[in-house]
């Protein structure tokens, strides 16, 4: 099976800006494929402040813990930094793979909408 674009999965960051900014303001774009776009922005940024929340309570929680809390300054400071790490970027990636996933199937409704894509027929 053919894939949907040969950029599907290589794209960088700037041009996954350039689709989003494309799709949320072109006066082109059907309302309904906007608005998939700015609902998935919107519910991105739950797990990105999620993501910054539970890195402060697991890195305050894990400083706190009765094993680590035995260890000299340095090293209970470095353990306690790794939860909040680990929560970070879990907030970070879980919120762009659902805001890229989301925008990137209002992309393909919109390519085939116009008909741009090759092997799709309308």
């Amino acid at each position: 099976m053919e894939t949907f674009g040969g950029h599907e999965r290589t794209w960088t960051d700037e041009e996954k800006d350039i689709i989003r900014k494309f799709l949320k303001y072109d006066h082109h774009v059907p309302l309904k494929i906007a608005d998939t776009v700015y609902s998935a922005e919107v519910e991105s940024e739950y797990f990105e402040k999620a993501g910054d929340v539970l890195s402060v309570l697991g890195s305050a929680l894990f400083y706190n813990f009765p094993i680590v809390r035995k260890l000299p300054f340095y090293y209970r400071l470095g353990a306690a930094l790794v939860p909040g790490y680990l929560f970070y970027k879990w907030g970070r990636s879980t919120a762009e793979e659902l805001r890229w996933g989301r925008v990137y199937g209002a992309y393909q409704r919109f390519c085939i909408y116009h008909g741009q894509h090759p092997k799709v027929f309308i």
